[in-house]
């Protein structure tokens, strides 16, 4: 048994050896061919990464080439502040004031509408409350009607409805402050989300006082921010829940609550005759005077967005259309 068993050994041994060494050898080959392929692929991302690189150096200039600014030159506008703003590029095509802050009034709902989308559940059922109802202006609502929050979020910015911004605020709020039955704890909670969403999006200039964008008193606005932080705020709303302002882009629309449907009369009057518009809103106090924002696709992946701020109650209308015609004779063919 002994003599077998030495027997064995002397003859395994190389042969293990022999095994090892395949193995190795395999292990050495595999080993060269993965560093080959790392190698090549290491080249091919840096071809890649200058190609990229290369590509957005082009794309650079065609933004300085997309627009003829001496188009703007001769403009003449009623609005004290206004921006014409490029959300794909970041171009400032053309401004006035950009950066210097006004009341907003009710543009100040786009920000409402953005924040109750995102904090109330789409299928919730919101109960219209006396308490909702404010006593300067009726826009329609009635105590008891039933909406789903994306019907009163098209309502509440068509109409420009104080009375749905604030139920809009209520109703969000109660999820934001987890208070059930205080609505002024609600409401104050929403603002208090309004703000801190500007804040996240990076638009210092925005602040929020009410849901509405009412005048507080004889001296101090719902809302302030300048034109370029309201485009901005436009942008980031259209490009990331385009369904907030469905109804807005044409004169009349048709808005259900439970049963009853509601005919609604936009706000902004000239809706239906802007081509290409994707996105607009109102505003007007006597602090504010006029203000209106709007998203127009100037072609096919185009959109380009116009704010006047402090302008009049008609002559917001007019100085966005001036701002829109000139945007079409600025692009470079």
């Amino acid at each position: 048994m002994w003599t077998q068993k030495k027997a064995f050994r002397s003859y395994s041994s190389p042969f293990i050896l022999a095994i090892c060494s395949l193995i190795i050898a395999v292990l050495s080959v595999f080993t060269y061919v993965l560093l080959v392929k790392l190698n090549k692929d290491t080249k091919k991302e840096y071809v890649d990464n200058a190609s990229n690189i290369a590509q957005e150096s082009k794309n650079d200039i065609a933004v300085i080439q997309r627009y003829n600014n001496e188009v703007f030159n001769n403009i003449n506008l009623i609005a004290q502040s206004y921006i014409v703003y490029d959300p794909l590029t970041g171009q400032q095509i053309s401004s006035k004031n950009q950066q210097t802050s006004y009341p907003l009034a009710s543009v100040t709902k786009v920000m409402t509408a953005y924040v109750a989308h995102k904090n109330i559940a789409i299928d919730k059922n919101i109960i219209i409350r006396n308490d909702d109802l404010s006593p300067s202006g009726d826009s329609g609502l009635r105590a008891g009607d039933i909406w789903k929050r994306d019907d009163l979020i098209a309502f509440t910015l068509s109409v420009s409805s104080n009375d749905g911004a604030r139920a809009l605020a209520r109703t969000a709020g109660k999820s934001l402050s987890g208070i059930a039955v205080d609505t002024d704890i609600q409401v104050k909670s929403f603002i208090v989300e309004m703000n801190n969403v500007a804040t996240q999006m990076g638009l210092a200039s925005l602040l929020f006082y009410n849901e509405s964008g009412l005048d507080i008193d004889t001296k101090t606005n719902g809302g302030y921010g300048n034109a370029l932080d309201v485009a901005k705020l436009f942008a980031k709303v259209h490009i990331n829940t385009p369904e907030v302002f469905q109804n807005t882009v044409t004169n009349i629309s048709y808005i259900s609550s439970g049963e009853r449907i509601n005919k609604t009369k936009n706000t902004n009057t000239m809706a239906s005759s802007i081509p290409g518009l994707a996105a607009s809103k109102t505003g007007f106090t006597d602090l504010a005077l006029g203000n209106l924002g709007v998203v127009v696709e100037m072609g096919p992946g185009s959109p380009v967005v116009i704010v006047v701020l402090h302008s009049t109650k008609d002559g917001r209308f007019s100085d966005v259309e001036i701002l829109r015609k000139a945007v079409l004779s600025a692009l470079v063919k």
